[in-house]
């Protein structure tokens, strides 16, 4: 184990006294060594002290958690696990201190601390519980002591219990160090902000912060390159008014600066080492590209070098260069971050103001142009080109204007069937929605009383012929008249059953389709002569009325085609011609509607019948988009306004 110079161990002789080995721990805490270091030297002095055969400090994470891990062991030639049944040559020592600090862990921590747990006999083991900062770790310090040690027990207890706060107060001092740290990187970048943010001019105040800066960290030169789009140029160099920027020296400055700059990353260089991966890299970062920062410092000769990009809402606007002969550590690289992050608002605002009118209008032009065409907020965006691409095709492009209208079918051939006398229902072969064709019977009525007084007739006129005729040979002239009379009445009376038998069944007068007269419930009712018993429509006729508002009406003429859907049918369309406007409107629920007639272009399918309806659309003709979609409104607003 290497031991840094001033934090050897101390000898048997010294440690034998409990004020040296507590005044050695406490300058060991003071001189700030690395925790590995510190609980090393620790356990060191606790066994040489206690001339103790073995040592161990163990922690886990929390009481509950599985196993222990030895952070430190003394001597340093013990196995490092703690399974006894593979801790070479030692697995009784590792079972009693593995049980000692499970009881010392179960303990609660508001209580547990200074704990002392003891295995005695032969083998005496000390194990105490440390005073540890991280919530809910668990720290155990176990000590085996040797049959040579002089130190009782007793003794040796007391004294382990007044050293257990020793590592918290080295964890403590360690935060205050950072603290102190932190705070006098603040204060630093504070005061080289108060003296940056005096200067009124640009070159004035980055001239001040080149020279502070390598006053601050010891540089032998420090640059500020800022972009002037789209390259980034050198506009200040420590200790020097004026420089030449067509100089070779400005010219590779310029392109080690666009190198840090491109990555928008620290560049760390060292002629010694070079910063290419994460684990040489202080900070932490990615792989980086070094090239130009290399060509650079060898040809002026520095041996090392660091840039830090210069940015304001997260994009880099500028770079600043230290140069000096010896490394940059983290701290000083987190410093000088600071400090550029202090003044970078300031110098940005500074170069704006005092750029001539010309050349700040043609930036914020750049700017503007880059926003819109940079890769950021790519869905916003497209967003708003798809958005604009609308509005101009809204604006400018044209698109056909149809008009809305509710329609019904109809038509003008339809026919009423009466009852051709009065008797009763006998057979209905139809029913309301069949199709029927010409001379089809749609409805019988009852002849049964017909044929009855048809005979009845019959034997009337056989009778009052033969008495006519009885008459004429008894040359009774009267008697023959009379029943001649008789005769033509019966005659007619024939006829007139007759008539009615012949009408006793209802026939379609043409093909079409019953409309009116649902009969089936009615048999055997009894029917009046000129009663309604069915309505029947030729289809090959049908037209569609539609009504249109009276806001649409200067726009459809005679003759304009368009479209219709069926509200059963809906899927399908059929095309149409206006052959009829009526002059008069009528009065709906909705407005005034103009009702308008339309002719099919298509023979009309099996399934229409009258009275269906559905919704038309009018072609009028192409018309600008954006009046299409406000016309309406705008003419709304105009009656209104209107005054």
């Amino acid at each position: 184990m290497s031991v840094p110079a001033g934090s050897e161990p101390v000898g048997r002789t010294e440690v034998n006294n409990p004020d040296l080995l507590l005044t050695r721990l406490l300058e060991l805490s003071q001189k700030e060594p690395s925790e590995e270091f510190f609980f090393t030297a620790c356990l060191n002095l606790f066994c040489q002290w206690l001339r103790a055969e073995k040592g161990v400090l163990l922690h886990k994470e929390s009481p509950a958690a599985e196993g222990w891990h030895c952070s430190h062991r003394w001597p340093a030639t013990m196995g490092p696990s703690l399974d006894p049944n593979t801790e070479t040559g030692q697995p009784d020592f590792m079972v009693e201190v593995t049980a000692l600090a499970n009881r010392l862990a179960v303990i609660p921590a508001d209580q547990g601390m200074g704990r002392l747990a003891e295995k005695k006999g032969e083998g005496r083991i000390l194990a105490i519980r440390f005073t540890d900062p991280s919530p809910g770790k668990v720290q155990v310090l176990a000590i085996a002591l040797g049959q040579a040690s002089s130190v009782n027990s007793r003794e040796a207890s007391t004294l382990l219990r007044l050293l257990t706060l020793i590592p918290a107060h080295f964890r403590d001092k360690s935060q205050i160090h950072a603290a102190e740290k932190k705070l006098q990187r603040c204060t630093g970048a504070l005061d080289l902000a108060a003296q940056v943010n005096n200067d009124t001019r640009f070159l004035k105040a980055a001239l001040t912060f080149c020279n502070e800066t390598t006053n601050r960290f010891g540089c032998s030169r420090v640059s500020l390159g800022w972009m002037d789009p789209p390259n980034i140029l050198v506009r200040a160099i420590s200790h020097r008014d004026q420089f030449d920027s067509k100089r070779e020296m400005v010219q590779n400055l310029q392109a080690a600066m666009e190198e840090a700059l491109d990555q928008d990353e620290e560049i760390v260089w060292s002629e010694a080492t070079t910063i290419t991966s994460p684990a040489e890299n202080a900070l932490g970062d990615d792989f980086l590209i070094t090239r130009a920062h290399k060509i650079y410092a060898r040809k002026e000769g520095i041996g090392h070098m660091a840039s830090v990009p210069l940015r304001i809402d997260g994009e880099p606007k500028g770079v600043i260069t230290a140069e000096r002969d010896r490394p940059f550590s983290t701290e000083e690289i987190l410093n000088l971050r600071v400090l550029v992050d202090m003044v970078s608002r300031h110098l940005f605002d500074l170069e704006r103001r005092d750029r001539w009118f010309g050349g700040l209008l043609l930036l914020k032009a750049r700017e503007s142009l880059g926003v819109l065409w940079g890769v950021e907020h790519s869905l916003a965006k497209f967003l708003g080109v798809v958005t604009m691409v609308v509005l101009c095709f809204i604006i400018f492009a044209s698109w056909p204007y149809r008009i809305d209208a509710p329609f019904i079918l109809k038509t003008d051939d339809m026919l009423y069937l009466t009852a051709p006398f009065d008797g009763y229902i006998d057979q209905v072969h139809v029913k309301v929605g069949d199709s029927v064709h010409k001379k089809q019977i749609l409805l019988e009525l009852d002849t049964r009383e017909l044929l009855m007084e048809q005979t009845r007739s019959l034997a009337d006129v056989s009778r009052y012929t033969r008495e006519a005729e009885k008459a004429r040979a008894a040359r009774s002239m009267a008697d023959m008249k009379v029943s001649q009379a008789l005769l033509i009445q019966s005659n007619a009376q024939l006829e007139k059953v007759v008539y009615q038998l012949d009408h006793a069944q209802l026939n379609a007068p043409f093909t079409g389709i019953v409309v009116e007269g649902d009969l089936k419930e009615r048999l055997g009712a009894p029917v009046r002569s000129g009663e309604v018993l069915f309505k029947v429509a030729r289809i090959e006729d049908i037209h569609a009325e539609l009504e249109i508002d009276e806001m649409d009406i200067h726009e459809v003429n005679w003759g304009a085609s368009g479209e219709l859907a069926f509200v059963a049918r809906p899927e399908l369309t059929f095309d149409f011609i206006i052959t009829l406007i009526e002059p008069i409107a009528l009065p709906k629920e909705s407005g005034n509607m103009f009702p308008a007639r339309a002719k099919f272009q298509v023979k009309p399918p099996l399934w229409w019948r009258p009275g269906m309806s559905g919704t038309a659309k009018i072609f009028i003709g192409p018309r600008p988009i954006l009046w299409i979609l406000t016309h309406r409104s705008v003419n709304y607003l105009r009656m209104l306004f209107w005054w």
